[in-house]
């Protein structure tokens, strides 16, 4: 979504998957709208505290209008026409509706779990959380339920983002290519009917891909993060992606054409 043209098929076959797996929870307009101001703001935030540079007025704007046009796509209402007025609203929709309960501080150790999941050790495992809940705002751990960390954690877990944004300011030359996590085309697998799934990050079970597009036949996307850990070994279609108990259901939206191919149900 964020490496294509708002209009280009690809992009659109996958809002059209976000949608059906969204559809199947009852997810109130302003819980959409949250989430998606969080995608507008939270990575606005970061580059200001972190990075080694602020971002312009302009590459503000344009996140927002991304981010405001996959929201109507998804029919999100209400969406604040500038970053100000989206601050604003969630900083009031936070300090109304952001209270403990303890589920949240469930979600909040299994989200946790999958950057644990990186390390082996328990030692390390435990470093990792408090390197996390460092970087937590007050308001978010009160509201997941964590302790607030002594000042020296939290000092800690962000200068190592300071560093980091020190070195990429003066000691890293400018890319000369943009950074993609997408393949940029298809790729032909001649054993189109493949034997293994991802699931939670294990490759297991025998499942059969959802047939469809005409023009992709067994033409499939292959993560181009691969150096970083085997995700999607065989590749994917857009249409499988999800959750596994969605695997083959929903709508067939061909990425080439971009047209909704047949429903698989």
């Amino acid at each position: 979504l964020k490496e294509r043209a708002n209009d280009d098929a690809r992009a659109n076959a996958a809002v059209e998957r976000i949608k059906f797996l969204h559809s199947h929870y009852n997810i109130a307009q302003e819980d959409f709208l949250y989430n998606l101001g969080l995608f507008v703001l939270v990575p606005m935030y970061l580059v200001k505290k972190f990075e080694w540079r602020p971002l312009t007025d302009l590459e503000k704007n344009a996140m927002l209008a991304v981010w405001t046009d996959l929201g109507r796509k998804m029919g999100i209402k209400n969406i604040p026409k500038t970053v100000r007025d989206f601050e604003d609203w969630l900083e009031t929709s936070e300090s109304r509706k952001m209270k403990y309960i303890p589920l949240n501080n469930k979600m909040a150790d299994s989200t946790i779990a999958v950057f644990q999941s990186m390390v082996t050790t328990p030692e390390a495992k435990a470093r990792v959380k408090k390197f996390l809940i460092g970087l937590m705002s007050q308001r978010n751990r009160a509201a997941v339920g964590y302790a607030e960390p002594p000042k020296i954690q939290i000092f800690l877990s962000e200068s190592f983002f300071w560093v980091r944004g020190c070195i990429v300011k003066y000691l890293m030359m400018p890319r000369t290519a943009p950074r993609l996590v997408t393949a940029m085309r298809a790729t032909k697998f001649e054993d189109v009917d493949v034997e293994k799934v991802q699931t939670d990050g294990k490759i297991n079970g025998n499942v059969e891909l959802a047939g469809g597009c005409p023009f992709s036949g067994g033409m499939r996307y292959v993560p181009r993060f691969h150096d970083q850990g085997p995700i999607y070994p065989r590749g994917y279609k857009i249409e499988e992606l999800g959750p596994t108990s969605f695997f083959g259901k929903g709508p067939n939206v061909c990425p080439v054409s971009g047209l909704d191919v047949a429903p698989v149900v």
